[in-house]
């Protein structure tokens, strides 16, 4: 193995325990705020008494669950190296949405373009963690046009959503083109793990197989193409040789 290939190889060892490492503090914040709900909830129901400091932890709560779940969709493209800048983007606006929001809530208050940043950065956020997770799939070629549409279905929806929240417009057009997308960004949600389904299949891995022989490299999992037996991954610079190809 060429020193080249070692050194890019360590990195990607050291990048990957980093994704690791976000992926568990982001799964542990996950279930330590759904843990705080539960018990602030439990403690509400038991005491019977819904004030505002107890208003506010509890959806502080619910917040940072709602962050460790955007947080964990991109980051889960951004382990397997899908879409770029993409992934880290959707996690840093998340992290910028849900700081906002802890502003307004703790601090009572009431100017309205700081709750609508907020609003809005949480729309794209969710756009983000939404194609992240579609970036997951494995497609047949046939289908990958899919999560296309799903990408720029879900950030038209949020970018209308956006335009309404700090716009005060009230006009049947609007929401019409609204429904219709969220109806796009519906089906593609359900129908892109479907496609998933039959593209690894015995029946889609022969469509898959033609398309390519290797599908992965052994690092990194980006997506390769070609038949020839020594590969080298764009993604990573990663030199392997495969044997025994079908």
């Amino acid at each position: 193995m060429s020193p080249q290939c070692r050194c890019a190889r360590s990195c990607e060892r050291h990048y990957a325990r980093k994704r690791t490492q976000m992926s568990t503090l982001a799964l542990r914040t996950l279930i330590g705020s759904i843990t705080a709900s539960a018990l602030v909830g439990i403690y509400i129901l038991l005491v019977g008494d819904f004030g505002d400091l107890e208003e506010r932890v509890l959806v502080t709560a619910l917040s940072v669950s709602a962050l460790s779940i955007l947080a964990m969709a991109c980051g889960a493209a951004f382990e397997r190296s899908r879409l770029g800048l993409l992934p880290p983007l959707g996690a840093l606006v998340s992290v910028v949405s849900f700081t906002l929001f802890m502003i307004n809530i703790w601090s009572n208050s009431n100017w309205r373009p700081l709750w609508n940043m907020a609003l809005s950065l949480a729309l794209l956020a969710c756009a983000a963690a939404l194609t992240c997770l579609l970036s997951l799939a494995t497609l047949a070629r046939r289908f990958r046009w899919t999560r296309l549409l799903g990408l720029i279905s879900a950030f038209l929806l949020a970018a209308m959503l956006v335009f309404l929240v700090w716009a005060d417009v009230d006009s049947e057009m609007v929401w019409r083109i609204v429904g219709v997308l969220a109806i796009l960004v519906g089906a593609v949600t359900i129908g892109v793990p479907v496609l998933h389904r039959m593209s690894v299949s015995p029946a889609g891995s022969d469509s898959l197989r033609q398309e390519s022989s290797i599908r992965f490299c052994v690092a990194c999992g980006s997506a390769l193409a070609g038949d020839s037996e020594v590969v080298t991954c764009r993604q990573c610079g990663v030199h392997f040789r495969v044997d025994g190809l079908a």
